[in-house]
């Protein structure tokens, strides 16, 4: 494990979002990432000490030493490779690490939302707030719009999903928190 932390240490400054994504990801036991990036999500999420972990992306990749690390740890993990949308586990926490951009965010939390029990995270949510990620295909007639206009579609279709937390730090992340029991307040 000290791989892990040696790691997380030395890449935390590039992405210093990973330190909130840790603070959800303690208090759960199931999560799941769609979009691998560059692998530092996944550590993060076995830093923080989730027994089941799902990790989906369109691309195959190489997990064999994020698999050895799972192992070692008691970690169950699976790598999913599957073309976007795709059915996911039940899981208490989805981190979405994928394409950048307000119709495609809403789309897949829209479609993944019935499957998550607590908590919804989106990443990039600082440097794309109000702009979209360059290079993206867009069909005839759609807008590009920046990711907070597709989470803000997404709370107003889906009164049981609130911001919990905004973290306005480069490249930003965004925690929704799926309040069921108005007693429980995310925390």
């Amino acid at each position: 494990m000290k791989v892990v932390y040696d790691n997380l240490t030395d890449n935390i400054k590039l992405n210093p979002q990973v330190l909130g994504l840790i603070k959800y990801a303690s208090r759960v036991k199931h999560a799941s990432i769609l979009g691998a990036g560059n692998g530092l999500s996944l550590l993060a999420l076995i830093i923080a000490g989730v027994r089941d972990i799902r990790l989906y992306d369109s691309k195959m990749q190489d997990v064999s030493q994020f698999r050895k690390i799972c192992e070692e740890a008691d970690i169950n993990f699976a790598f999913i490779c599957a073309d976007a949308p795709q059915e996911i586990e039940n899981t208490e926490l989805l981190l979405i690490d994928t394409i950048s951009e307000a119709n495609y965010n809403y789309s897949e939390l829209s479609f993944h939302y019935s499957k998550v029990s607590r908590y919804m995270l989106v990443t990039k949510t600082y440097t794309h707030a109000h702009d979209h990620q360059n290079n993206i295909q867009f069909p005839e007639g759609v807008t590009p719009a920046g990711l907070i206009h597709g989470i803000n579609n997404f709370i107003v279709n889906y009164p049981n999903w609130h911001i919990l937390e905004h973290l306005y730090w480069e490249p930003g992340l965004t925690i929704l928190f799926n309040r069921k029991d108005p007693e429980d307040h995310g925390r």
